[in-house]
């Protein structure tokens, strides 16, 4: 059963309200009315601050680990290059696979010697 968010401060006791909804108070996602009240409860209990200050830690490891870093510019460069090459390549007409399917062929025949 899920109930409104000032349900559920109303239901639940205020460390459950916190531990319900830290993600979303993390992400400033729930109603001003029910972040304010979770806020307020966070300034006078040690142990929910603990609890919301790990989970902000989880999330920026996993927002640290999740970074893509860009390649170099040369790799880049090179990169687009090779694939500008191979277009025109199979763009010219020429069968790129035409060697690695005489490769398999021959692997594949038996040797008539």
């Amino acid at each position: 059963m899920t109930l409104p968010p000032l349900a559920l401060l109303a239901a639940a006791p205020p460390c459950r309200a916190v531990a319900a909804c830290v993600y979303e108070l993390l992400d400033g996602e729930l109603a001003p009315p029910l972040a304010l009240a979770l806020r307020d409860h966070l300034r006078a209990c040690l142990h929910c601050r603990g609890l919301v200050a790990g989970e902000r830690a989880l999330l920026e490891r996993v927002a640290r680990a999740a970074r893509v870093e860009p390649a170099p510019a040369p790799l880049v460069a090179r990169v687009r290059a090779e694939l500008a090459g191979r277009a025109a390549t199979i763009d010219a007409g020429r069968d790129v696979a035409a060697p690695a399917r005489r490769v398999r062929r021959r692997a594949l025949s038996p040797r008539l010697r």
